[in-house]
């Protein structure tokens, strides 16, 4: 396959509704050689295409992803998965919505210019991924599939890859 790769020209244009987050790390650079850059990667089950059958019933054309937003800042999670007095079990988030909004100098200028991002989730209801970045990659990792479901199975998706840059 070769990588489908959106950049951040295409944000307003994707949507990431009830795409599955199943793992967040943090890729950064080694400021002993001056590489001072840290980036949000997102291992995300990409529903590309909400398809109606000809009985009715949605499906959904969907592929494993690398979402990747560059040069991450004042990052702030909230995702209360406490309910209660009893445990909950971790799983899967999944988004509501990605939004951005320009923000002025300092934090942009010509060479640099930067976002507002705020992921919101619908599972934790309420979750909240905010932080500052210049844009974002999405790489898919392997071919869409139809399915009558929005996500690949566990043991079918293809591993993250291990560096951002």
């Amino acid at each position: 396959m070769s990588a489908v790769i959106l950049e951040s020209a295409a944000c307003e244009e994707t949507s990431w509704h009830d795409n599955l987050i199943y793992a967040f790390r943090f890729d950064v650079g080694d400021s002993d050689r001056g590489e001072w850059w840290g980036d949000m990667v997102l291992d995300i089950d990409h529903i590309l295409e909400w398809v109606r059958g000809n009985d009715g019933r949605i499906g959904f054309r969907v592929a494993p992803a690398t979402l990747v937003f560059q040069d991450v800042a004042n990052l702030q999670v909230t995702l209360g998965q406490a309910a209660g007095d009893h445990p909950r079990t971790l799983g899967e988030l999944a988004i509501d919505r990605v939004t951005k909004v320009a923000i002025p100098w300092p934090w942009s200028d010509a060479r640099l210019p930067y976002y507002r991002w705020r992921i919101g989730l619908n599972a934790p209801a309420g979750g909240v991924i905010g932080f500052l970045a210049s844009g974002f990659t999405q790489t898919l990792r392997a071919e869409p599939v139809l399915l009558e479901q929005q996500r690949w199975s566990p043991g079918d998706r293809p591993a993250l890859p291990a560096r951002s840059r």
